[in-house]
């Protein structure tokens, strides 16, 4: 059977019809998202994970949205556009969610989420493959569904990012961190774990077209390297590959939010992964299930951080990075 049901299949086996693909037991979890790439592999783990701890999975796919910039557009369709207003296909989809015998929706990304919580009101969520959590409605404290939500960032914990740069450059003072109004509490969180540690992190407001003029600021305000972290409205290709580059001739450390940015030339990165999310969100599941009051636990952060260094790019900018550092890496790159 393919991986991905299709949305009428997916209807038989919450409703119950004798389709031949639908004769196992009924689905116990939903694993419901919109046709992006990452979310599509990172759902097939987590129905492995899900079936391994002895659950039913089920994956529910629905149209895609609005747009299909992950990460950008996907938080503003997803609070602008309601149940009513999804394709036909994808509202009877979550509809059949309440009329079957799942316990549990786990949703990838924004808009799923939103459909999900505003479609059905009668099991709890897990939203995970958040960005910028902390700057997601599904967060807000007076969200109308907290009581039933539970929230995994798909970043680490601002703290996270912060061991990472004393860890590398225990030098460091004052490290600038470009954001724009869409991660303005993301910036704000990772700059108080930074002045708790003694370390100025000077947040820098900007967004793509004003990419260049952030970069001088940079120089200006005597920063001694750049954090990035995920924001649509600040990195595309171009700011990427600018910011890089101002690395290298700056000779000072960019710390980056992903694997391939370290691939690509960053310094160094803290993150988490598909597979290391998924084995949290099967976790997730059975604490929400056996314990009632985990649901008013709050944003919930991945509980493995990963780090990965460029070796070229730390001998480019002539950073020292001792043994016993390299060796807590999980990725190296660069090197022969």
């Amino acid at each position: 059977m393919s991986r991905f049901l299709p949305v009428p299949a997916t209807l038989a086996v919450f409703l119950g019809l004798s389709l031949p693909a639908a004769r196992a037991q009924p689905a116990d979890v939903a694993v419901v998202l919109t046709p992006h790439k990452t979310y599509q592999e990172t759902a097939g783990l987590i129905e492995r994970a899900l079936a391994a701890a002895g659950h039913r999975p089920v994956l529910v796919t629905l149209p895609a949205g609005d747009s299909e910039e992950e990460g950008s557009t996907e938080t503003q369709a997803a609070t602008q556009r309601s149940p009513d207003q999804a394709d036909p296909q994808a509202r009877q989809a979550l509809e059949s969610l309440s009329a079957g015998k799942v316990h549990v929706a786990i949703t990838l990304g924004s808009a799923a989420s939103q459909l999900v919580l505003e479609s059905v009101n009668s099991i709890p969520v897990i939203a995970c493959m958040l960005t910028n959590a902390l700057d997601d409605p599904l967060t807000a404290a007076d969200h109308p569904h907290a009581q039933r939500l539970v929230a995994l960032s798909a970043g680490v914990h601002p703290a996270e990012q912060v061991k990472l740069i004393r860890l590398i450059q225990p030098s460091a003072r004052n490290i600038g961190l470009p954001f724009s109004d869409r991660s303005r509490r993301t910036a704000e969180a990772v700059q108080a774990e930074a002045n708790r540690s003694g370390l100025r992190l000077t947040l820098i407001r900007t967004d793509r077209d004003a990419f260049p003029q952030a970069m001088e600021e940079l120089v200006s305000r005597g920063c001694d390297g750049v954090l990035m972290i995920p924001d649509a409205q600040v990195y595309n290709l171009a700011s990427v590959k600018r910011v890089l580059l101002w690395g290298i001739r700056q000779k000072k450390p960019v710390y980056a939010f992903s694997e391939n940015l370290v691939k690509a030339g960053a310094l160094t990165a803290v993150y988490s992964t598909p597979a290391d999310i998924a084995r949290q969100v099967a976790a997730l599941v059975d604490r929400v299930r056996t314990e009632p009051d985990f649901l008013k636990s709050g944003l919930q952060y991945p509980d493995r951080a990963r780090r990965a260094v460029n070796v070229r790019t730390a001998e480019v900018i002539g950073l020292s990075v001792p043994k016993a550092v390299m060796d807590r890496m999980d990725g190296r790159y660069g090197g022969e």
